[in-house]
């Protein structure tokens, strides 16, 4: 029986040598991956192909699963991505000085945080804008 194995890195900080030498220990020959069936009988080049499709697979299961938790937390009422800066104050303010034809850019440095912050912030305010 023969004994087959692969090694892989997922970090810059990782390397194979570790791995290989346990393949070697467990008696798995390296294998040319040029190689095609007919030449020589190896079937590297198929070995390569079939392994390629199983890390493909191994992605797109990935991707699923993570769709599928964004969804269920979604579901649950929590929305990703860093919080707001703009507290129910800070919008307060920002209206009442957009009312007043303050500037976004004043605005924004008035309450130091972005324009775009306040922009988003007064989405609702800005269709009369």
């Amino acid at each position: 029986m023969s004994v087959i194995g692969y090694t892989r890195v997922s970090t810059q900080d990782q390397n194979l040598h570790s791995q290989i030498d346990a393949l070697k220990g467990a008696g798995a020959e390296p294998f040319d991956t040029t190689t095609t069936a007919a030449a020589g009988g190896g079937g590297g080049e198929l070995f390569f192909h079939i392994c390629a499709a199983f890390a493909q697979m191994n992605g797109r299961i990935i991707s699923e699963r993570t769709r599928a938790g964004l969804a269920a937390a979604k579901a649950r009422g929590r929305l990703g991505g860093r919080p707001t800066v703009m507290t129910t104050e800070r919008i307060e303010v920002a209206r009442r000085m957009r009312a007043e034809k303050a500037t976004w850019e004043t605005i924004a440095t008035t309450l130091q945080v972005g324009v775009s912050s306040v922009r988003r912030a007064l989405a609702n305010d800005l269709e009369g804008d």
